[in-house]
């Protein structure tokens, strides 16, 4: 027994000993012995982050930190391991770590886009210094502040817009720029005419926008603001009235760094009045736009001709109930020989393709626009291919032939048999219609009884007077200008018109002889010898296309004529900008 408990107490000694002595080795790493400096056996915690989940109104400046409860593995902290992304997709940054405050930071390497959601992600990847990984990925979210990106178009520049939501509807969201003012009532009818009869018109005649779109939020937005375009009512008296930004639908990189990843239509307050005709022609206009570029674009990867996508847009406004244009027609009727396909950013481009907007959905029918965005073609091609589905008879020539007759018609005269060769809704004859007073086609005195024709530029068609020399009966004989000319004659006093005119062969008329001459065809009369369906000119900047619109005399007529400046659309600046960004290998971000 007495051997026993000596042993034991042997045993308790040698214990004490290794407890001790356990407690008493420093710990490794030269920073200085201690159990403060030990790690955790278990998984690295965060304890932190900047901004916090759920923030609202952050600065686009943000840097976006996270603190953990231990030292972490530096390696193992990178812009693979620690993201922030939008729905749009990541944001660019760069990631650093300091160990000492245990806190990493993800930096954007641009402002990040404004009233956005943003995500950011840790991966479990991340480990601490004793190699542990975090449990599971984290993440949290936070909003930006509230406002848009918008474009000075005086200088090509973006800038900031301080918005604030006033109205949200079944199909959009409304706001309006700080300082501005636009009263409850009509903002609210603003809300109430896009949900109920321009987004039904346009999505009904065109197809569906970008939805649920790059934000994820199938509603648009609507920002009311004084767009910055120079328009001073003297020195320049055009002005942007509102535009769809496709630069919106793409990440935000150094080729794109302005992108609010939205859809959205910018509208302008100043010096159009809110919730007139004119802003609601305006607002269909655009949203026609953003449907264009999601059919074509977005869901097709194409680049459509830019006559056929504003002619689209010009004639929005008669699928939302607001009639026709008969600005339009002035501005046609004032220069009818406009090529319809060669887009050269004029005054003049916008009133010849809203006449043949508007003359395919009178006689062709009102769902041909849908089956042109429809189809994997562009320009010529894409109406061609329409026009079979719809199965109407004729092609692209042929209905541009019969077209360019319905100018000369208008609504006021029908032809038996061939309701083709006029319009249901517009008339083009000299009078005052929905307040624009025409003077018609043949006000021109330079086109009396002329004997040698000006060349015809493709797709184009030009009207011409001839009057007796003597007595009531005349005759007119077709020497074409150039070879792809066509050309037919009404002879008034008969009401008889021949739709093809036989070259050297004399067409008798009786009091009046109307000569309707045509180039159906993509060869310009001027004798280049290039065929084409479209030519574009060179991208220029809005200031120039507002500055050129500003000396337009028909410009300068029209506002005469109404009484009010003249909006400018700028679609085509922003096309331009999209084949940029498409050319560097950017594809739409969602």
């Amino acid at each position: 027994m007495r051997r026993k408990r000596i042993a034991a107490v042997f045993c308790q000694v040698v214990l004490s000993f290794f407890i001790g002595a356990l407690f008493m080795i420093p710990s490794c790493g030269g920073g200085g012995g201690g159990i403060d400096n030990l790690q955790p056996q278990g998984n690295p915690a965060v304890t932190s982050v900047s901004p916090g989940n759920g923030a609202t109104g952050v600065s686009r400046d943000t840097k976006i930190t996270v603190t953990f409860d231990s030292e972490m593995n530096s390696s193992t902290i990178n812009t693979t391991t620690f993201t922030a992304s939008t729905s749009g997709g990541p944001l660019p940054g760069t990631v650093s770590y300091d160990p000492s405050a245990k806190t990493a930071v993800f930096t954007p390497t641009l402002p990040v886009p404004p009233l956005t959601d943003i995500t950011v992600t840790l991966a479990a990847a991340i480990r601490g210094i004793n190699g542990n990984p975090l449990s599971s990925p984290y993440t949290w979210s936070f909003t930006t502040l509230t406002g848009f990106l918008a474009l000075d178009f005086t200088n090509n520049t973006s800038y900031f817009v301080n918005a604030t939501k006033v109205a949200e509807g079944t199909h959009c969201y409304i706001y309006l720029e700080q300082g501005q003012s636009v009263d409850q009532p009509t903002i609210d009818a603003i809300k109430n005419e896009f949900d109920n009869n321009i987004y039904p018109g346009d999505t009904t005649a065109f197809g569906d926008e970008p939805n649920p779109g790059v934000d994820a939020n199938p509603k648009i937005y609507i920002l009311l603001l004084d767009i910055k375009d120079g328009y001073n009512g003297t020195t320049i008296t055009s002005f942007v009235g509102g535009y769809f930004s496709q630069l919106n639908e793409y990440s935000q990189d150094q080729n794109n760094p302005a992108t609010n990843l939205k859809e959205m239509l910018y509208m302008d307050v100043n010096p159009v009045i809110p919730g007139s005709a004119d802003f609601y022609g305006t607002l269909a206009h655009e949203f026609q736009h953003m449907i264009h570029w999601e059919q074509k674009t977005k869901q097709r990867n194409l680049n459509d001709d830019i006559w056929l996508n504003e002619a689209m847009s010009t004639v929005a406004r008669t699928y939302c109930g607001l009639g026709p244009d008969y600005s339009s027609v002035f501005t046609y009727e004032s220069a009818p020989s406009n090529s319809l396909t060669k887009w050269d950013k004029t005054v003049e481009d916008y009133g010849v393709v809203y006449m043949w907007a508007q003359y395919y959905k009178d006689r062709v029918g009102s769902d041909i626009f849908w089956e042109m965005l429809h189809n994997n073609r562009t320009g010529i091609d894409s109406v061609n291919n329409a026009l079979t589905a719809v199965g109407y008879s004729k092609d692209f020539t042929g209905a541009f032939r019969d077209w360019a007759i319905a100018n000369f018609s208008g609504n006021s005269l029908s032809w038996t048999g061939h309701p083709e060769w006029s319009y249901v809704s517009i008339n083009t004859w000299p009078g005052t219609y929905n307040g624009i007073t025409l003077n018609g086609l043949f006000n021109d005195p330079s086109k009396w009884n002329v004997n040698t024709l000006q060349p015809l530029d493709m797709w184009s068609s030009d009207y011409y007077l001839y009057s007796p020399v003597s007595g009531t009966i005349g005759s007119v004989t077709w020497n074409p200008a150039s070879p792809s000319d066509r050309a037919a004659v009404v002879d008034s006093g008969n009401a008889l018109l021949y739709y093809d005119m036989t070259v050297g062969t004399p067409y008798s008329y009786d009091t009046y002889g109307y000569l309707i001459a045509q180039n159906p065809s993509g060869i310009s009369g001027g004798g280049d010898g290039i065929t084409y369906a479209s030519k574009e000119s060179t991208l220029k900047s809005p200031a120039e296309i507002l500055e050129a619109a500003g000396r337009n005399p028909i410009a300068r007529a029209l506002a005469r004529e109404t009484g009010k400046p003249q909006a400018i659309c700028i679609q085509s600046y922003f096309s331009e900008r999209e084949k940029e960004l498409r050319s560097n290998g950017a594809r739409p971000a969602f």
